[in-house]
């Protein structure tokens, strides 16, 4: 609804939690959804970069159900 920096606080919690935990699939999805904030932000070089982060966290893990939307993206 606009409210950018309530939801860049929002995800960024959940970045750290994920992170905290060391959950491979967690991080996947944070970061992928974390390049769609970006992009709604009209940030393009971050969701790049979040959406690379993504797809290296898919490779590496061999969770790749997200594989082909990032990409697309």
């Amino acid at each position: 609804m606009g409210s950018f920096s309530e939801g860049e606080r929002i995800i960024e919690k959940g970045l750290s939690f994920a992170r905290d935990v060391d959950n491979l699939g967690s991080l996947t999805l944070i970061v992928m959804l974390y390049g769609v904030f970006f992009s709604y932000m009209g940030d393009a070089e971050n969701q790049v970069k979040h959406w690379r982060s993504s797809i290296d966290y898919m490779e590496k893990g061999g969770g790749r159900i997200f594989l082909g939307v990032v990409w697309a993206w």
